[in-house]
């Protein structure tokens, strides 16, 4: 039986994944309940890449509800103990799942080292949370093939990470492209969906 949780709670722990436990989808349940567009940029430190920096938008009805029980002075911005307090709260227990963030390398997923640099901002009566993931070790672009997809595998979050939204900028990635694909060998939420995925195409060395 599921427990009786306020509005907020109910939101917040959707997106730290803490209801994943509670609310343990199956198939006739499909869809997902909150959604969230996402922008990445790898970093590159000597032409490896170390860290992807992250973005999010949540969608309108959970940044209201971020808006109303963070903005605290409804001054329409966060400021430093609110960005804290929010940026806390939406990140508890993602660690064990990875933050979304899943990365794989020549076909075999990689784990993160952990991620860094929260931040939270309001925009357009949208709310934008951004952070950086580290890799546990950097990788040549050149030499592996790189994949990133941002997705919920109990499909109760719904993100978006257009081709275009993979940001190629820092040397020797800006040589490289985007290509979006399905990833038919990993797939989620009881083998009924496959996510989305982004290779990095880079020629060769």
């Amino acid at each position: 039986m599921i427990r009786t949780r306020s509005r907020t709670a109910l939101f917040i722990a959707a997106v730290a994944a803490a209801l994943v436990p509670l609310l343990r989808p199956s198939p006739a349940r499909a869809h997902p309940h909150v959604w969230v567009t996402a922008e990445a940029t790898p970093e590159t430190v000597d032409d490896k890449v170390t860290a992807i920096e992250l973005s999010w938008t949540f969608d309108p009805m959970l940044s209201a509800v971020l808006i109303q029980d963070f903005d605290r002075n409804a001054d329409g911005r966060y400021d430093a103990d609110e960005q804290a307090a929010l940026t806390a709260e939406l990140l508890k227990n993602m660690s064990e799942y990875g933050y979304f963030t899943h990365i794989q390398v020549d076909a075999s997923f990689v784990d993160l080292a952990g991620v860094d640099g929260m931040a939270a901002a309001i925009g357009d009566k949208v709310v934008t949370m951004s952070f950086r993931a580290r890799l546990t070790e950097p990788v040549d672009p050149r030499k592996h093939r790189i994949t990133l997809g941002v997705y919920d595998p109990e499909y109760y979050i719904a993100f978006d990470l257009p081709a275009a939204s993979l940001h190629l900028n820092a040397p020797p990635l800006d040589l490289c492209r985007p290509v979006a694909r399905e990833d038919t060998l990993n797939p989620i939420y009881f083998g009924y969906v496959n996510p989305e995925v982004i290779d990095v195409v880079c020629p060769a060395r």
